[in-house]
């Protein structure tokens, strides 16, 4: 009762989201803390979560100094939300 799960779409949203954030303020960078705020997810283990999927698939990634920064985009563009086969 009371607890929502978020379907996979909506996931990817919040991704994108993030993502489209650190591309249109150049040199955007982050704690995972300050990350969690900003972007309005208040369990930080669900936040971690989502920010680390965004790292794998190189959307986002972690600077010498531990701080979330823009990725380099390896994986695909970021603000692409169409899944290629």
């Amino acid at each position: 009762m009371g607890f929502e799960r978020r379907t996979p779409e909506t996931r990817e949203q919040i991704i994108n989201n993030i993502v489209r954030a650190f591309h249109e303020i150049a040199g955007l960078s982050l704690t995972v803390a300050q990350a969690c705020r900003l972007f309005v997810i208040a369990d930080r283990n669900r936040c971690e979560r989502i920010l680390h999927d965004a790292v794998a698939r190189g959307l986002l990634a972690f600077d010498a100094e531990g701080l979330l920064i823009r990725g380099s985009g390896r994986a695909g563009n970021p603000l692409d939300t169409k899944r290629r086969p």
